[in-house]
């Protein structure tokens, strides 16, 4: 599918990190990264990002596979270690709110709806809360994000549970099939957010 014609959206914010990063930290910064990508996935990232503005999905996550080849890394790995330090960025910046006015059980409960701002698909919604727990639901997210979404969340799970003094946070996941979604299959994910 050309890039900027699927129907699944991620803000703007998320490329504006992404290139922020492969500014300062890509060996060879931007000029080497956008050599990598095909033509059209070039022309795509050269574009001026809103970041509140919907934007395709997939050249973002594309771009992740490109980045963790280039490295010599694994998607996941790579797509944690980069969410990470969108979480340092987000968390410090336009969500600073949910760590100063909370406890690591508000942050579990609060993080489903956070991550849904970003994206327009996947239904997130708390299932149960525990004193050291949160379990929760994704419906209706394309199988092909499944991967991206648990490193993303896990990468989020941390960063914001030990800001607001949780210890040791882990995310366990489970996928099961689901409904498709504009054509593409899709799967339903339930989650568990644990810390001490």
């Amino acid at each position: 599918m050309p890039p900027g014609e699927s129907p699944f959206h991620i803000k703007g914010v998320a490329y504006l990190g992404h290139l922020e990063w492969v500014d300062k930290h890509f060996p060879g910064g931007r000029p080497a990264f956008m050599a990598l990508l095909s033509p059209t996935m070039s022309a795509y990232f050269s574009q001026h990002f809103l970041a509140m503005k919907l934007h395709d999905f997939l050249p973002f996550a594309a771009a992740g596979h490109t980045c963790a080849r280039a490295l010599g890394m694994g998607f996941v790995e790579f797509v944690e270690m980069r969410a990470r330090y969108q979480a340092e960025i987000d968390l410090n910046g336009i969500y600073r709110l949910l760590l100063k006015l909370t406890s690591p059980k508000q942050v579990a409960t609060r993080l489903p709806k956070l991550m849904t701002q970003y994206f327009d698909f996947g239904n997130l919604r708390v299932l149960k809360e525990e004193a050291f727990a949160v379990k929760f639901e994704v419906d209706r997210l394309p199988t092909l994000a499944v991967d991206w979404f648990g490193a993303v969340y896990t990468a989020y799970s941390e960063i914001a549970l030990i800001a607001a003094g949780g210890h040791l946070p882990t995310l366990d996941l489970e996928v099961h099939p689901g409904l498709e979604l504009h054509g593409f299959a899709a799967s339903r994910l339930t989650g568990i957010v644990r810390w001490g």
